[in-house]
């Protein structure tokens, strides 16, 4: 119960982090939120993890589980950046829908096949009940309301909103990355210490992050607005509460759980976003 309870504070933090985010998603483009985002949680798990004398458990670890969790970092890191393209291009909501569509199914299947965990009936339903679910909250109101007949969707007024392809594309991708982050995480966290994997998974991105910064000229995070560094940093503490609720849930229970519990994060999004985004 301990996992499945991990999982779905996963999905608040997760939701809250991206919804702190679409506030300034006009002002501030995707790669440097994640790179403030990697960069701080990075800086706090290493002293948590110092402070907790977890340092000999990051330093001993064996290199089949290191080789797996700097891999799911590049793979989460990858979905992170392209989830951060797409909600900058369209609604949380739908941008969540679209995503766990795809992350659920491939994600119980991954785990039935690389992890060995148990698949019955009530997941495939649980699963399903869920995308079903956010498909109804998601889908349009003005086809719920149109009587038959009606051409009102073939002419919508202008500047109706519209998803744009790209948007589309974007959410494809991060549900195929972060099923590949899970999937190679749950083998990376097996006889594994929590703080220590969750520095390696937070350290892996933020030294591409710093190597990518180097690599330009000027620092492209001293172009980001004073004024937006608080929301930031507020988003990137919920993204670390994300991470360790997320890293806990894969320790105590099936990845493909994990999963399900986790994408119930766009219900949380849609409420959130209703009250703040107004």
């Amino acid at each position: 119960m301990i996992g499945q309870t991990a999982a779905l504070a996963n999905a608040v933090a997760w939701a809250a982090s991206n919804v702190v985010v679409k506030t300034i998603s006009g002002t501030v483009r995707p790669v440097p939120v994640s790179a403030v985002h990697t960069l701080a949680t990075a800086l706090t798990l290493i002293v948590l993890t110092a402070g907790l004398g977890r340092m000999d458990d990051l330093f001993s670890m064996p290199i089949e589980p290191l080789s797996y969790l700097v891999a799911s970092a590049i793979a989460n890191t990858a979905g992170q950046i392209t989830f951060l393209y797409a909600i900058s291009l369209g609604a949380v909501g739908w941008t969540f829908t679209m995503t766990n569509s795809i992350f659920i199914p491939l994600s119980v299947i991954a785990g039935w096949l690389f992890l060995g965990d148990d698949v019955n009936a009530w997941t495939w339903v649980g699963g399903g009940a869920i995308m079903i679910g956010l498909f109804l909250l998601n889908r349009p109101a003005d086809t719920l309301r149109r009587p038959p007949g009606s051409t009102a969707s073939r002419n919508p007024p202008a500047g109706a909103d519209r998803i744009a392809p790209l948007a589309v594309v974007m959410a494809a991708a991060s549900g195929v990355l972060w099923t590949a982050g899970l999937v190679l995480t749950a083998r990376g966290l097996q006889n594994t210490d929590l703080m220590a994997a969750a520095t390696v998974r937070s350290g892996i991105p933020a030294l591409l992050f710093i190597l990518w910064v180097a690599s330009r000229r000027g620092s492209p995070l001293k172009a980001i607005p004073r004024r937006t560094w608080g929301p930031l940093l507020l988003s990137a503490a919920f993204g670390l509460c994300s991470l360790l609720t997320w890293m806990f849930a894969l320790q105590h229970t099936e990845a493909g759980l994990t999963a399900i519990l986790s994408s119930t994060a766009p219900v949380w999004a849609l409420v959130m976003g209703a009250v703040f985004l107004r």
